[in-house]
């Protein structure tokens, strides 16, 4: 065979096997399965093999390659011919006189061309050919009786030790299968239907609660669900938290019924006997790894068989027509589509291996870890083996050479709880030893896998197809002699999914891929891009995303390797064939890296600037793997020459580039954490294609921006001056009626015709109209939902503010009856206060509050509602969709989302980073310069600064003074009695941008600098500056809101009135008491002065004109009862004056 050598030190005396399985559908070179056995060396010399070859074989071909045969080798072969003549067909280079001799002397020979075949010397084609037909013939004998190998190797009568025979091994047995018999899951239970269900009921904490909290996890992160109107965002993350929580209580729920869980129960008793017996570990694992593959084997062909003519069928819809016996015939393309994905969920739910053991005791870990301590305690109480125990066991696991998986490809997410303590677990075990990362990427199906367990001997799954989901990591050491020498420990292989899955919709399969490039390479020393023929461009597209995802996350440090390998090419002139695509290929990456560096606000101008590559020396040709067509096709051996030479290249890595440092376990624990968070944060640059997409959705981005805001500011113009015309309206209903056609045949006219411009300019004669076609829907949804919302709005403020302006009217009119009333209202208070009466305060307020309650009753005038503005939430609506934000790294989105502190930014001072701006010079300035300028301007000081220094930190301090007098000017001359409108926030933006691009545009001047702030700078300055006029833009909408709020007016009218009715109460009764105090003192005098002057007139008067009447007191009285009498002239009254005089 190839590879064998004529010593054969190794395998002298080796029998192999290997096997023909006929293909179903084609022509085979033999019509039935044939098993095939060699003996290496000379069979003379190995009676014990060669007997036992004659025991179980039906046919022996016996290689006669001599033709003088010795006596020690006649001996031989007549006993063979003796024991199992009829069964052997002689191949000689040729047929001489003793030879014939020989085998008719052999009892039992038979000498016809099907039992000697001569080989032809130089023709070997047609000897297969001839030897082909040979076997053929006698496979298909109808008297050949099929054999068993294992019903021979178990009789024993060969003569050779069999180890599962022996006694110790049928101990292990009984005590492997004792432990292992209850996991053991029985296959004739499950059908092709019923294997569906295998993960639903045996591996529950994998399903659809896990399912859910990745899905809540990567919200928290991404909020692309949160809607600023729900409430803040601590809110929405809080609540995100108690749905992550509720679905670990369902795991927890789930594993508290352990009990019902046969199958998962035994799993943990096993990893308790892992412990127990670790040397049967490994013999335990395959075993329940042999049983999980018997069950999907059996009903996996058929779906597989399934999914392909579903793949096959859902882009040939002519296939259909012409097959109308089809059972998809009657199917339109959606509905074949769905289909699709249909067949491949049900394959991915059908699969289960190893791999789905591990993860389900990952989540179990995970689960309980989140479990609270009571939570815990019964839990500990339930399991047979301690949780916490679980990392241990897989650290293990990992170091027997089984894989790990590092992210979960059914769900698209990193267990990084379970993996920290599974890496710190095997830190202890085998210390913080330096290792090697090396992952691969390429389209699904490129060989990936199988091209990693030829170079290392792993035992990744190969099939074609989709094997591996997600990423999957094994450890191989490195020899203790030669770790000084490599400079690692360990060689760490991460397996990664098939890139551009068909199963998955183009927009998910997209996102994914990105994500899992980015992740891979950024993880990893070295990234094998494994290419699948000659041509590129898909790996291209996502080797521009991830780089472009470097930037933005800010990961530039990583700067790993990669390497090309070209599977199934030629060696023979590829060099020279594949070199003009090579060089085509980096030219556009390079081109790509400098265009995203550039928008990013960085300097890098190479690929190789970020991720390490050399196109002499890092491209690699491989042949295909196989000589013809499989399954049956050999081995090619130059595929593992070529393999071979890869391998030893990439465990050299380290002694040709010393700038390669080996990390320490801790260390890869602590990048998945890091870069898997960066990742989560990203969720713009993943959704795309290529740098041309994001380019081409910049620039749409750009011009819907420009629409919109030219759209609002002329709708505001419109609202401003109706609002002044507003006034003089007295129809309510008319108004509106006429208000809606003005704003519709507004916005149906000018605007209209700009829609169809950018939409013809954009989407039919653009170079970027087939890249943005698939955008084209979404425009114009963008354009109708814009401007219907722009009309509601418009209609619903031109409402409120008339209802304004008609009650403040009505409001004008009531003061008068309410100052006429207040006057009324004091007249009759002051009637009902005594003089001597101690009036307190109390009795004013109460007094006035009746009477204001009255005015108010009679004013029935109702407050129209004033919506209230959340201005910093208004101000987050357009940063999430200008195209300056849209864009934006994910650091700023960090700040973006928190609009409740956005009062708190602004009222900080403004941090100067490096790469707000460049600065050219003819003299050059170097990194530290930066470094010491953004040190300068945040101190607001210049002592880091040398004479050219200064003279740009001053003209940089200066640009920034006269970028804050431009967000004063425009706030000093917005209109007081408008109110806030959140279009000011464009209008100040396109200030700050126009006032930048003028400093941008200046000439040189003083020591031949010129200053270019970046695009960073701008969108910082944006945001700041904005941030900076909330609580302006707060004031003016609360003066607004004071001038027309009826409740305002009134509450200023009560204060007014309370302090006149106070000062008119208080002054009247002050008056009166004087007036009574002067009174009584004036009566006084006159009083006494009256009585001495009257009594002495009256005396005088009595005594002259009646001496008879006041002669005596009896008279008088007499005179005055007659007197009495007369006048009233009633004699009743009389008797009221006796009874009470």
């Amino acid at each position: 065979s190839p590879g064998s050598t004529k010593s054969r030190l190794i395998f002298d005396g080796t029998v192999e096997i290997s096997w023909f399985l006929p293909k179903r559908g084609v022509e085979n070179k033999f019509a039935n399965p044939i098993a095939f056995l060699n003996l290496r060396g000379d069979a003379f010399q190995h009676l014990k093999q060669l007997n036992f070859i004659q025991l179980v074989s039906n046919k022996i071909f016996l290689i006669l390659w001599s033709d003088n045969m010795q006596d020690h080798e006649i001996e031989p072969m007549r006993e063979m011919y003796a024991r199992s003549g009829s069964k052997i067909v002689c191949l000689l280079p040729s047929l001489t006189q003793e030879t014939k001799k020989i085998i008719q002397s052999c009892p039992n020979s038979k000498g016809d061309s099907q039992h000697v075949f001569v080989l032809g010397k130089g023709n070997w084609a047609a000897d297969i050919l001839s030897l082909s037909r040979l076997v053929n013939l006698h496979s298909q004998d109808p008297t050949e009786k099929v054999s068993s190998l294992s019903e021979h190797i178990n009789q024993g009568n060969h003569g050779i030790e069999v180890d599962c025979n022996e006694l110790y091994f049928k101990e292990t047995e009984v005590e492997i299968d004792l432990y292992t018999r209850p996991l053991l899951l029985d296959s004739d239970k499950y059908d092709t239907k019923a294997l569906r269900h295998i993960k639903d009921t045996h591996l529950r904490l994998q399903g659809k609660p896990w399912e859910d909290w990745t899905k809540h996890y990567a919200e928290s992160y991404r909020l692309k669900r949160w809607q600023k109107r729900e409430g803040c965002l601590e809110e929405y993350r809080s609540q995100l938290r108690s749905q992550m929580n509720d679905c670990r209580d369902a795991q927890i729920g789930i594993l508290d019924n352990i009990n019902n869980m046969k199958f998962l129960y035994e799993i943990l008793k096993l990893c308790r006997f892992s412990f127990v017996k670790p040397f049967y570990s490994e013999l335990f694992w395959n075993k329940l790894q042999l049983s999980l593959d018997m069950i999907c084997g059996k009903h996996l062909p058929s779906l597989y068989e399934e999914h392909n003519v579903i793949s096959n069928l859902k882009n040939i819809r002519g296939h259909l027509q012409s097959n109308p016996s089809s059972p998809y015939a009657h199917l339109t393309r959606d509905q074949l589509k769905a289909e699709f994905y249909k067949s491949a969920r049900n394959l991915s739910k059908s699969s289960l291996g190893m791999e789905h053991v591990i993860r389900e005791l990952s989540q179990v870990y995970e689960a309980y870890s989140a479990a609270s301590v009571e939570q815990k305690h019964s839990l500990d109480q339930k399991m047979p083996i301690c949780l916490d125990k679980l990392p241990i066991f897989a650290a293990n696991f990992l170091l027997q050479g089984y894989p790990l998986e590092i992210l979960d490809g059914d769900v698209s997410h990193v267990p990084t709880v379970w993996l920290s303590k599974v890496l710190e677990h095997l830190r202890l075990i085998i210390g913080n030893k330096l290792i090697y990362i090396v992952s691969i990427l390429g389209i699904q199906s490129s060989g990936k896998s199988t091209l990693l367990n030829t170079m290392f001997g792993l035992h990744f799954a190969v099939s074609a197809g989709r094997c591996t989901k997600g990423i999957f990591m094994q450890m191989i050491p490195v020899s203790p002699d030669q770790t000084s020498y490599f400079g690692y420990d360990y060689l760490v292989i991460l397996d990664t999914e098939g890139l551009r899955a068909p199963e998955f919709d183009s927009d998910i399969s997209r996102f994914h891929d990105n994500e899992l490039a980015t992740f891979a390479i950024g993880l990893s020393h070295l990234t094998i891009i494994n290419i699948n023929g000659e041509n590129p461009n898909d790996l291209e597209d996502i080797l521009q995303i991830t780089v472009n995802a470097f930037l933005r996350m800010n990961l530039t440090w990583i700067r790993p390797r990669c390497i090309f390998v070209h599977q199934n090419v030629t060696s023979v002139g590829c060099e020279e064939k594949l070199g003009p695509i090579r060089n085509a290929l980096i030219s556009k990456l390079n081109e790509m890296t400098e265009e995203a560096a550039k928008h990013e606000g960085m300097y890098y101008k190479y690929f190789a600037d970020l991720i390490q590559f050399n196109p002499e020396d890092d491209v690699f040709y491989f042949p295909g793997l196989y000589l013809g067509t499989p399954p049956m096709a050999p081995i090619n051996v130059q595929y593992s020459l070529e393999s071979a030479k890869l391998k030893s290249i990439i465990l050299k890595m380290f002694i040709q580039f010393p700038e390669m440092k080996s990390k320490k376990i801790s260390a890869f624990a602590a990048n998945i954490q890091q870069l898997w968070k960066a990742i989560l944060h990203e969720n713009f640059i993943f959704h795309f294609k290529n740098i041309q997409e994001v380019n081409a959705q910049r620039e749409l981005d750009y011009v819907l921006t420009e629409w919109y805001y030219g759209y609002s500011q002329m709708v505001y113009e419109w609202q401003i001056e109706t609002f002044a015309n507003l006034s003089n309206t007295t129809d309510i209903t008319t108004t509106i009626h006429d208000l809606e056609k003005s704003i519709q045949r507004l916005c149906a006219g000018t605007f209209q015709d700009e829609q169809s411009r950018i939409i013809h300019d954009f989407f039919e004669v653009s170079e970027k109209a087939q890249i943005c076609g698939q955008w084209e829907s979404r425009t114009k949804d963008y354009f109708e939902e814009s401007r219907l919302g722009l009309q509601k709005e418009v209609i619903i403020k031109c409402r409120t503010e008339y209802n304004l302006i008609s009650n403040q009217s009505k409001l004008s009119k009531k003061i008068g009856e309410i100052e006429r009333s207040l006057v009324v209202k004091v007249k009759e208070f002051l009637k009902t206060i005594n003089s001597s009466q101690n009036f307190d305060t109390s009795s004013i307020n109460s007094t006035f509050e009746v009477f204001w309650r009255q005015c108010l009753k009679s004013l029935n005038v109702q407050q129209p509602e004033i919506k209230q503005c959340n201005i910093p939430a208004d101000l987050y609506d357009y940063f999430n969709s200008s195209s300056w934000f849209t864009s934006a790294p994910s650091r700023f989105f960090d700040r973006l989302r928190n609009w409740n502190a956005y009062i708190k930014i602004g009222k900080n001072r403004y941090t100067f980073y490096r790469r707000h701006v460049k600065i050219q010079s003819d003299h050059g300035l170097q990194n530290d310069f930066y470094s010491s300028l953004s040190d300068a301007l945040n101190a607001c000081n210049n002592e880091f600064l040398d004479y050219s220094g200064k003279e740009v930190y001053w003209k940089i301090f200066d640009y920034l003074i006269n970028i804050s007098l431009e967000r004063k000017r425009f706030i000093s001359q917005l209109p007081r009695t408008a109110g806030y409108n959140k279009n000011y926030f464009g209008q100040l933006s396109r200030l700050i941008s126009a006032k930048i691009d003028s400093i941008n545009e200046e000439e040189r001047y003083g020591r031949n600098i010129r200053i270019q702030f970046t695009d960073h700078f701008k969108r910082d300055q944006m945001f700041y500056h904005c941030c900076r006029a909330i609580p302006d833009l707060i004031h003016l909408q609360d003066s607004y809101i004071k001038v027309y709020s009826i409740q305002t007016q009134l509450s200023d009218l009560r204060e007014k009135y309370f302090q006149t009715f106070d000062k008119f109460i208080k002054v009247s009764i002050s008056e009166k008491a004087c007036s009574e105090h002067l009174s009584d003192i004036v009566l006084d005098g006159m009083r006494r002065y009256l009585v001495s002057i009257l009594n002495k007139l009256a005396v005088d008067m009595f005594l002259y004109d009646n001496q008879e009447i006041v002669r005596s007191k009896g008279t008088i009285q007499l005179a005055m009862l007659k007197g009495f009498i007369a006048n009233n002239r009633g004699f009743s009254k009389y008797l009221n004056y006796i009874r009470n005089p």
